[in-house]
């Protein structure tokens, strides 16, 4: 492995990770009895209990953080934690599987133009060529040849992507204090707290017993274990090109579903998922 593509390692483990939790998560919804929003809040819970030990080990860390980083790991934790799943479930129920697929992916893509104007982060003109070919592969491995007809959800799905990218940019700034890994387990203690607060001014806590699932469990530990792999190549290479290597996810899940929920592959699809894996290497070499 070349030193620059050592750098990516981060960013590839937790896309690879990310995109297995969407088969998973998919299981888990089809076998369980929780609703979207009640299995998030369980999933993020068992994500927060694992990085628990973590921050306990970490405690004297905690007090040198500032207070103007310890303000944006709030605002991140219930961000992402929280608000945005809020409106892409809202979101979720007002639109197609394809629409919200292909949507999910503007959080991505929309940490770029955020990068830049939080962190000053910059891609070569040649390089942006390169990621709206992004957008192509990853339209065509997502919807196929289809198309995306606008439904009331898409909008709502928008602004959690928006919520999404702008913290995950923003990230950047506290995690220069505390490092990757202990700022991913601070945002899913944060994101579970609000999630289970909401949960229960809603009525949609669950009561805890066997009938939740096994599933549930192990989407837990993917979301701990990608956000770790995500936050570290935020650390590492920045969110910009965190994005980018992140961008490879719909491949694994793809694949994933193929062998275990016998879904098919199309040609356009195929062809995509190529387009996706091209555009990466054109943009991450030096």
């Amino acid at each position: 492995m070349t030193g620059v593509f050592r750098n990516y390692t981060y960013g590839f483990l937790s896309a690879v990770i990310f995109g297995a939790s969407l088969v998973v998560n998919k299981i888990g919804l089809n076998t369980s009895s929780l609703t979207s929003f009640q299995y998030t809040t369980v999933a993020t819970s068992v994500a927060a209990l694992l990085g628990l030990p973590f921050i306990i080990k970490s405690f004297s860390k905690l007090k040198g953080i500032s207070r103007a980083s310890w303000w944006q790991i709030l605002v991140v934790g219930v961000g992402s934690g929280a608000v945005a799943y809020f409106f892409l479930f809202w979101g979720q129920r007002f639109t197609t599987a394809i629409n919200a697929g292909f949507l999910v992916t503007l959080s991505l893509f929309l940490v770029l133009p955020f990068s830049s104007l939080l962190l000053r982060e910059k891609f070569s003109k040649r390089k942006y060529w390169f990621i709206l070919i992004m957008v192509v592969g990853v339209y065509l491995l997502t919807v196929g040849l289809g198309r995306v007809v606008p439904k009331l959800g898409d909008f709502l799905i928008i602004i959690s992507s928006v919520i999404f990218s702008f913290n995950n940019a923003l990230s950047k700034l506290p995690i220069r204090e505390t490092g990757g890994e202990l700022f991913s387990y601070l945002r899913n203690v944060i994101g579970a707290i609000a999630l289970v607060v909401s949960a229960f001014f809603l009525g949609g806590f669950p009561s805890i017993n066997p009938s939740i699932g096994f599933w549930v469990i192990v989407s837990g530990v993917f979301i701990w274990a990608a956000l770790i792999f995500w936050y570290k190549a935020v650390d590492t290479i920045g969110p910009s090109q965190s994005a980018v290597t992140a961008l490879s996810y719909p491949i694994v899940s793809t694949a994933l579903s193929m062998a275990l929920l016998q879904e098919t592959l199309t040609l356009a699809q195929a062809f995509g998922g190529g387009l996706i894996l091209f555009s990466i290497y054109q943009v991450i070499k030096k």
